[in-house]
């Protein structure tokens, strides 16, 4: 479900926006207007579902809302040498994750022709919203981000998330995104590729700035059709 009711005020700029998001939309899943809705071909996410009847034309700006946490946890299915170096990671290192991924949506952004970054609502303003779910780990986190290791390693993980993308002055839910990130390690130059801190970092932040380009770009194209 999309909520952000577990929004919390973690960035100062925010406050005017969140003030207004304590709302629970309904999920599109259990939505009684589903004619509404289509799903967005050209793009590169998984599902893209967009409310045909929005002109997305109208929009210039982006809003950005903190990562919902709530239902953030790691999957059932891993083996207990990944469950046990993952464990803390929902608790400890998604905040960082959090922070490459504000990080890279604003480059994203700010890379735009058409999208300008706002902190105040309006009626030209879109929010929107990553919703962290299940992470699948595929290789040892040895305990957390702060900790160096030397296993060589390529893939670190795979994340599954929703995007949701909110009208901020109506509150209605535009479009949602549902697909998967896939984290790998990235060394620098031509080093070895080992799982440690700073290869995992930089692993995530190519990962969330890819993820963040192809969100900005899709919803540029979704204006274009839908205007």
């Amino acid at each position: 479900m999309f909520n952000t009711a577990s929004v919390g005020l973690r960035s100062c700029w925010l406050v005017g926006i969140l003030a207004l998001t304590v709302w629970a939309p309904v999920p599109l899943a259990y939505s009684e207007n589903l004619d509404h809705y289509e799903i967005f071909k050209k793009t590169k996410f998984h599902r893209f579902f967009v409310d045909k009847t929005v002109n997305f034309g109208g929009y210039n700006k982006i809003a950005l809302l903190p990562m919902d946490t709530e239902e953030f946890a790691i999957a059932s299915r891993v083996s207990p040498r990944l469950r046990r170096s993952w464990e803390r990671f929902p608790q400890r290192g998604i905040e960082n994750v959090e922070r490459f991924l504000e990080e890279a949506l604003r480059e994203a952004i700010g890379d735009s022709d058409q999208y300008a970054e706002s902190d105040v609502t309006g009626k030209n303003v879109l929010l929107v919203q990553f919703i962290a779910k299940v992470l699948t780990p595929q290789a040892p986190l040895n305990g957390d981000m702060d900790t160096v290791g030397s296993e060589t390693m390529l893939r670190i993980c795979r994340l599954r998330y929703e995007i949701a993308i909110y009208d901020s002055t109506t509150r209605k839910l535009v479009a949602y995104i549902d697909s998967d990130l896939m984290v790998s390690a990235q060394p620098l130059g031509q080093e070895r590729v080992v799982n440690n801190r700073a290869n995992q970092n930089r692993g995530w932040k190519h990962a969330l700035l890819e993820m963040s380009e192809s969100l900005v770009n899709d919803i540029s194209k979704v204006a274009k059709k839908y205007a």
